[in-house]
């Protein structure tokens, strides 16, 4: 199984489709996370309608969201999960890859704001808003590779960064073989996939846009004028409208512009003080030299 923080769609979609394995990529964990009379053999039924089991071939489940929602929610709670998978699955392998704090966050906020979202406040607005109740205790990892060191044992969990990708991407490939038990070769593409776009004047000028329409979707919502069913589909068509007429114009107008968006000063410093600790402990229990890849130290 796959539990990934962050940037490893490289995984699903370019090294995953080549092994002979059974592969199931984002299944619907709803019932997972937030059933509270949670049944193992129901869960396993409900993966096994999602894709088609090939006999006498291991089987990989990669999904994002076994470690949480992006931005954290109660109702799903990684540490439950967590539990729920061993009582599930528990002879599976379970690799989980991390990134370094502050570019998950810029990562995810421009995605957010220029992507899939209609996210308009600015980027120190954001992290008023999410840092202290959810992306807090969401990326101080060394809590949930805890529990997960304790639920299969050392030898059947493994921790990796997602910035050893970008480093040498034909050790890391190679690595995460050897840990699933198939040391081979395996040819893939490595131009790069799901990139945020981090230039500055795209950002503000998908923030305006984002601005009228977030405001009266949720202005809807709460009026019970739109339902949730309604309120998805309108994203989705916002998000659509917006990939196919206002990204390549933006794409041409911007290529040259060397701007992008960083952290103010202080949240930078906020930000390395937050989660030094955290690092520090995580590169004590993995071995993973997370200060030489530029993590909060």
């Amino acid at each position: 199984m796959g539990l990934h923080k962050t940037g490893t769609t490289f995984l699903q979609r370019k090294v995953f489709p080549h092994l002979p394995v059974n592969l199931l990529v984002q299944p619907r964990i709803e019932y997972l996370a937030e059933e509270e009379d949670y049944d193992p053999d129901r869960f396993r039924e409900m993966l096994g309608r999602q894709f088609e089991i090939k006999p006498g071939c291991p089987t990989v489940i990669s999904q994002e969201a076994f470690s949480g929602r992006a931005l954290g929610s109660p109702r799903w709670d990684p540490f439950r999960m967590a539990r729920r998978l061993h009582q599930t699955f528990p002879a599976a392998k379970v690799l989980l890859v991390v990134r370094s704090q502050p570019s998950y966050i810029l990562s995810l906020y421009c995605f957010r704001v220029v992507r899939r979202g209609w996210e308009y406040h600015g980027l120190d607005g954001y992290l008023e808003r999410y840092f202290e109740p959810a992306l807090y205790p969401k990326l101080s990892y060394h809590r949930l590779v805890e529990t997960y060191q304790e639920l299969f044992g050392p030898e059947r969990f493994k921790v990796m960064a997602y910035e050893q990708l970008r480093r040498d991407h034909h050790t890391f490939v190679s690595e995460v073989l050897r840990f699933m038990g198939m040391d081979r070769e395996v040819a893939y593409d490595y131009r790069p996939v799901n990139q945020s776009p981090r230039k500055l004047p795209v950002v503000q000028i998908n923030r305006l846009l984002n601005l009228p329409v977030a405001v009266t979707a949720e202005s809807l919502l709460r009026a019970g004028v739109l339902t949730p069913v309604k309120y998805v589909a309108l994203a989705n068509l916002y998000f659509s409208a917006k990939a196919r007429l206002v990204a390549p114009v933006l794409e041409r107008l911007f290529r040259h512009s060397f701007r992008e968006i960083r952290f103010s000063p202080a949240w930078e410093r906020r930000l390395q003080e937050a989660f030094a600790s955290s690092n520090r402990r995580l590169a004590q229990m993995t071995g993973l030299d997370l200060a030489s890849m530029g993590y909060p130290w």
